[in-house]
């Protein structure tokens, strides 16, 4: 629907007034229609309804005074009392208007962020030396769980190495020193258990302990910065 088609479905919704009054309420918002533009009709369209509405509105107006009254740019008018008839409880505000309020949200909200930005610089030597002890923290956490995998891994391919080494040392001694070649295999016994522990270590690490705490380091995180976003709404 163009605004034409609005404005001749209006006039025919609004037969059954008084022809001034008719005049008057189609003038007014043929107006409302020049003060936005011809690229702005369709939003004006939107704005305003269906023709149905308007007429309807147009029609609750003479509830109060059928006889008198005159249209404005904020609506009917009794000209006999001066109280309001027309668009009472909801009427539209020009389109220019609306515009406006909106530059008005655009520039707040530009300045908001130039104030956001401002507290940021001014506050860096806090907030950047916090980050730094939190990034030093994570570093050594990191580090240190590295060392720990790191550790067990390659201690336990070692001291099972180890193991088969003296065991393999024991049994060829036997046969000059039975008792020290027992006392070798059961020193390999040891390493080689104490190397399968390590072992199971590592996949402990791997598998439990270090997604474990990657979940709570980003529940963590998330908690911390999704109620900082709570806050500053």
């Amino acid at each position: 629907m163009n605004r034409r088609e609005f404005m001749d479905q209006l006039g025919r919704l609004l037969y059954d007034i008084p022809a001034k009054d008719r005049e008057d309420a189609l003038a007014y918002y043929e107006g409302y229609f020049d003060d936005a533009g011809v690229e702005n009709e369709a939003a004006v369209i939107r704005e305003l309804g269906s023709p149905g509405r308007i007429a309807a509105e147009v029609k609750a107006g003479f509830d109060f005074n059928p006889e008198g009254g005159e249209y404005t740019d904020t609506g009917y008018h009794n000209t006999e009392d001066g109280s309001e008839s027309f668009h009472k409880n909801q009427k539209p505000v020009r389109y220019g208007q609306n515009r406006q309020q909106h530059k008005t949200k655009k520039m707040d909200s530009g300045v908001k962020t130039l104030l956001l930005i401002g507290l940021a610089v001014i506050t860096f030597p806090i907030w950047g030396s916090l980050l730094g002890v939190i990034g030093t923290l994570i570093l050594g956490i990191l580090g240190t769980i590295l060392g720990l995998v790191a550790g067990t891994l390659f201690g336990g391919i070692g001291l099972i190495i180890g193991s088969i080494a003296l065991a393999v040392f024991a049994i060829s001694s036997m046969t000059a020193s039975l008792s020290l070649g027992i006392a070798g295999l059961g020193l390999a016994m040891i390493l080689l258990a104490i190397g399968l522990l390590l072992l199971v270590g590592f996949g402990w690490l791997v598998t439990k302990a270090i997604p474990a705490l990657v979940r709570f380091l980003v529940d963590l995180f998330h908690r911390v910065f999704h109620r900082n976003r709570e806050e500053a709404a």
